[in-house]
């Protein structure tokens, strides 16, 4: 594990979708907030969904750690951006690992080091961990849940690799 990043339940849903989660987790030391946790247990009717089975087995085994905002600043987005929004202003150099569009872009406004699951497979790409086939076949899996922007933006970074 290498750096923190706060995780919000859209990138670690789409993260699973790609097949990118276990990655992800060698990355990074992973810290969601109380809500992202509720969001994602909300699924759980028998059999739970992967996304919330892989959250709720990494929380067990400690790695992804839940983590509350000490302060609520933000009344926008859904309650699990908020929540990963108010600990990234309290955790300043903190990667925020969101892939909503506007969320994204307002973490952007306010300088804080935010990736978006594209964004992500790119990075991974460039460091060996997924082969350019890999990150275009991930990118496919997230095509409906992910913005175009995002996935148009990796695909052209890729293109490059793929040369």
């Amino acid at each position: 594990m290498g750096k923190t990043a706060i995780l919000d339940t859209g990138f670690w849903s789409q993260a699973v979708r790609a097949g990118v989660s276990e990655p992800l987790l060698a990355d990074y030391t992973l810290i969601a907030p109380p809500e992202v946790e509720a969001e994602l247990n909300r699924w759980i009717v028998p059999p739970p969904p992967e996304n919330a089975a892989r959250f709720a087995a990494s929380v067990q085994t400690g790695r992804i750690r839940i983590q509350q905002p000490t302060v609520r600043r933000l009344k926008l987005f859904g309650a699990g951006e908020r929540a990963c929004l108010d600990l990234a202003f309290e955790m300043p150099g903190t990667v925020l690992l969101i892939n909503e569009a506007p969320a994204y872009r307002y973490a952007q406004s306010h300088r804080l080091p935010v990736l978006h699951v594209p964004l992500y497979i790119v990075g991974a790409t460039v460091v060996g961990r997924l082969t350019p086939t890999e990150a275009v076949e991930a990118l496919h899996r997230i095509r409906n849940q992910t913005a175009p922007d995002f996935l148009t933006h990796a695909r052209r970074v890729l293109e490059g690799f793929r040369r």
